[in-house]
């Protein structure tokens, strides 16, 4: 058993624990699982840190509620949920650090378990943000994702992601037509079944259609020439909504596009468990993992914000001397 593994609230620790043996270490090879697996630990996370703020040991135990709530209006009820929220975010995310970094400076009796926690639901959290904001169509949101990564992006030295979020924003804010910003920011998303919430990127949607052309040219067998391809790209929305159109009157039962999942209640109420009884998700004094005795307390605290705006006068100035325009 390795040291991750036996290291209690590490990724590797929760794998083993719920059994997830389609995860693997390069999440490129099964990306749905890990994905999968990556929002179940950290939605425990998120529900045993709620517990936590209200008082409570378990999801299922009773919240007593303060006296001025039991005659509130839904408003103020609303608000009572979203100032619970905003503590959760508050103690499992730096974004708000983002610029104090040295605020957050590591300490001798630094609680290492606690920053290896923090630092899991930081990433999640920007991660599932970003795909939420996908989802519901949202491009204000979505470019708000890009400007948080940029740091990120710099700080792990990944210079190419950090080029793309730059002259994305130049873009959006500077370069582009108001016309054209407007294409770039909302017209990313796709949504082919209507209702709030099911739009996919325009790339996953270009997937689907790739794989109807294939479908054709496969059954084109010998008579494939040249013009035969481009009618038939032509004409892929037209038979797409013809066949389903055939299979609907025809009886023929709908394949589902949608994978298959199963519940995952079971798991969060181990995590869950793990986090409040372990304490995962408080400052308990000097603790470390095995396998990452050094995480510090914020994944930024090597970002470096005066070069990062040099770095950013230097793109400009580049992109300008591109553009015809020093």
């Amino acid at each position: 058993m390795s040291n991750q593994t036996r290291d209690i609230g590490t990724l590797a620790y929760f794998k083993t624990r719920l059994g997830r043996v389609a995860v693997t270490s390069e999440p490129k090879k099964a990306v749905d699982a890990c994905i999968d697996f990556f929002e179940t630990v950290v939605t425990g996370h998120w529900i045993a840190c709620a517990c936590e703020i209200l008082g409570i040991s378990s999801p299922d135990q009773e919240i007593t509620l303060p006296v001025h709530l039991k005659r509130a209006t839904p408003r103020e009820k609303l608000l009572f949920i979203e100032n619970i929220a905003r503590k959760v975010a508050d103690r499992l995310t730096v974004v708000d650090s983002v610029f104090n970094a040295e605020d957050t400076l590591a300490t001798p009796d630094d609680d290492k378990v606690f920053n290896y926690t923090r630092t899991l639901c930081h990433f999640a959290s920007l991660m599932i943000e970003f795909r939420d904001a996908w989802a519901e169509g949202d491009g204000d949101r979505v470019m708000r994702c890009w400007k948080i990564f940029l740091p990120h992006f710099i700080t792990d030295g990944r210079t190419k992601y950090a080029l793309e979020a730059l002259r994305l924003q130049f873009q959006v804010n500077v370069l582009l037509s108001p016309n054209l910003a407007h294409q770039v920011k909302w017209h990313r998303f796709v949504n082919t079944k209507g209702g709030y919430g099911h739009n996919i990127p325009c790339d996953l949607y270009n997937e689907h259609v790739n794989r109807w052309v294939k479908i054709i040219i496969r059954n084109m067998g010998s008579n494939v020439t040249e013009g035969a391809l481009q009618r038939s790209i032509r004409c892929v929305a037209p038979l797409r909504d013809f066949c389903e159109q055939f299979d609907r009157e025809s009886n023929v039962p709908v394949t589902t596009t949608a994978h298959s999942t199963k519940s995952s209640d079971e798991d969060l109420k181990l995590v869950v468990s793990v986090a409040l009884r372990k304490k995962l998700l408080s400052h308990q004094g000097e603790r470390a993992h095995q396998s990452f005795l050094e995480i510090p307390p914020n994944p930024l605290i090597k970002w470096n914000r005066e070069k990062t705006i040099a770095w950013v006068i230097k793109k400009k100035r580049e992109y300008k001397k591109f553009k015809g325009l020093l």
